[in-house]
């Protein structure tokens, strides 16, 4: 009979029948040595509470009932031929053993993935285990050491009894999803989150639930919760006004702030203690005056390194706030350590005129070149960011580790789709000022830049010299252009489009990608998707020669 390989247990077997009883102590020590790790492991991130409970209970002691838009998780009742079985002390002991391994918690998620309801937890199957806990003399708390918890709250009426048993008082990061929960039962989980606190929490997660009609009643509870979490380092809120910006403003932690609706800033008051190490922060879908309320808080900090705004504006005189905004930008951020700013104007051209273009000057950006720092500038406008080439040189120079830059308009793709009205003046932006040249700024003093989207004047071409294209500038880092929301009409003559692909081979030979803002008109798309295998196949065509001629040369020497 061949030999064959022992089993661990069969082993282990084998070692205790001739070892002492010493030996054998010293075994098991090593053994449960060995598995306490990796127990650890494989629980810390794997499993929800519902989960838990359904892996290691047996079956005819837990049983599911429907409700609307969530489970029930809930003792088993017996039915006709069905014994309902208590959990013995023994299966509970298991589930403490490996709820106190989890480190991140699912507490309403269900095991299986193709359920669509979200789990609470009845009160009796909560009180067996706050019994079998009080018999064993440990916390109410399933998992007791978790750091991470995530909660889907479908029925907030429930909560109230499930907080003990779900969260743990050391939690570090607690997330909750409300966007399945009915407005009408809004106010009752406003109710309960003063309850949902610790002094350790340090990240505070809300989804992103409409919640703009009722934030005023929203944000007094939320600031009753915030005031309690003195710890917190990182905040992400779906909605946010005036209390809880104070409570908010007050912690000295807080260094990620992320919010979403915001209003009602101006209430704030001006002497408030304000965000005192606030590193970064990103407002969505909230009017630009409320974040101008928002920079007047943070004015002379001068902590923040990274900025992204989503807004739109509530003026006439948008040019005026936007310049206005950007030189509270310059007073709240870090000179040396902003990385990144982004400012998206998601307002749209209307035709009756209340949204009409603006325009904006290089003079309006000019608080922004103190911040050599910068990684990323992205400000994409209703309006028309009026530059020429010597001003893309300025910020050229001004930010030498740019890796992406985006200043253009959004796009309107109806002026192409739609029949525009004979009576209303078409929207189109001013005239472009730049030239290809303002690519050779950006080439020679940024060199680790990567995207660019900048409109310019497609029918100025670069000058084709005997020599090189570029003047000998290449930036062999460059991979991704936009040229704004272009049609690209001037590319419809070979020799444009032949000259301006030789400058753009020459300069940029690592270019993978030319596009429109229009890359969904069908005219653009095709027209630049022309001159990008143009451009790629004069790149190529460049490399082999200079392949070729540094073989030969070497050929010559030898």
């Amino acid at each position: 009979m061949p030999p064959r390989a022992l089993q661990i247990t069969e082993l282990v077997s084998l070692i205790c029948e001739y070892s002492s009883p010493c030996s054998q102590a010293n075994l098991a020590q090593t053994c449960t040595f060995i598995a306490e790790p990796a127990l650890d492991a494989l629980w810390a991130d794997q499993m929800s509470i519902s989960d838990l409970l359904v892996s290691v209970l047996p079956e005819n002691t837990i049983t599911f009932t429907t409700h609307d838009r969530y489970l029930l998780m809930e003792p088993f009742c017996p039915e006709q031929g069905h014994v309902a079985v208590e959990p013995t002390d023994a299966q509970w002991d298991r589930v403490a053993s490996y709820g106190a391994r989890m480190k991140t918690v699912g507490v309403s998620s269900y095991l299986r993935p193709w359920s669509p309801h979200n789990v609470h937890f009845s009160r009796g199957l909560i009180g067996k285990w706050m019994e079998y806990a009080q018999r064993r003399g440990i916390g109410p708390a399933l998992c007791p050491n978790a750091k991470y918890a995530e909660w889907n709250i479908v029925e907030p009426s429930k909560m109230a009894h499930e907080l003990a048993f779900a969260l743990n008082a050391g939690l570090l990061s607690l997330t909750l999803y409300i966007s399945d929960m009915t407005d009408q039962l809004l106010p009752v989980f406003f109710s309960v989150l003063p309850a949902m606190t610790s002094s350790t929490l340090r990240r505070l997660e809300m989804d992103d639930k409409e919640l703009e009609p009722i934030a005023l009643v929203w944000d007094i509870w939320l600031s009753l919760m915030i005031v309690q979490c003195p710890a917190l380092e990182y905040v992400s809120l779906s909605a946010a006004s005036a209390e809880s910006i104070r409570a908010l403003a007050s912690l000295t932690a807080l260094h990620t702030l992320r919010l979403r609706d915001v209003i009602n800033i101006g209430e704030c008051d001006a002497n408030v203690r304000s965000f005192p190490v606030l590193a970064t922060l990103t407002v969505t879908n909230t009017e630009l005056d409320q974040i101008i309320a928002l920079l007047r808080m943070l004015e002379g900090h001068g902590n923040l390194t990274d900025v992204d705004f989503m807004c739109w504006p509530t003026q006439n005189d948008v040019a005026q706030q936007l310049t206005l905004m950007f030189g509270l930008v310059a007073r709240s951020c870090n000179t040396a350590s902003l990385s990144s700013f982004e400012l998206r104007d998601i307002s749209q051209v209307t035709l009756d005129g209340e949204n009409p273009l603006y325009t904006i000057s290089c003079q309006s950006l000019r608080p922004l070149l103190v911040f050599r720092g910068l990684q990323s500038v992205i400000i994409e406008l209703r309006g028309h960011i009026d530059l020429d080439d010597d001003d893309v040189e300025v910020l050229a120079q001004s930010w030498p580790l740019l890796q992406h830059l985006q200043l253009a308009h959004t796009g309107f793709l109806s002026i192409h789709e739609l029949r525009w009205p004979s009576d209303i003046p078409r929207p189109s932006p001013d005239r472009i000022r730049t030239t290809p040249r303002c690519l050779l700024s950006l080439a020679s003093h940024c060199p680790h830049l990567a995207t660019v989207c900048i409109p310019f004047d497609l029918s100025v071409l670069p000058k084709v010299t005997r020599g090189r294209p570029g003047g000998g500038i290449v930036q062999s880092v460059l991979g991704v252009l936009c040229v704004g929301p272009m049609m690209g009409f001037e590319l419809e003559s070979e020799e444009t489009t032949t000259a301006l692909a030789i400058f753009l081979s020459d300069v940029f030979p690592s270019l993978q990608n030319i596009y429109s803002a229009y890359a969904l008109v069908a005219p653009a798309r095709d027209k630049f998707d022309k001159l990008l295998k143009l451009v790629c196949a004069l790149a190529i065509a460049r490399q082999q020669e200079r392949a070729w001629l540094v073989e030969h040369q070497d050929r010559s020497h030898t």
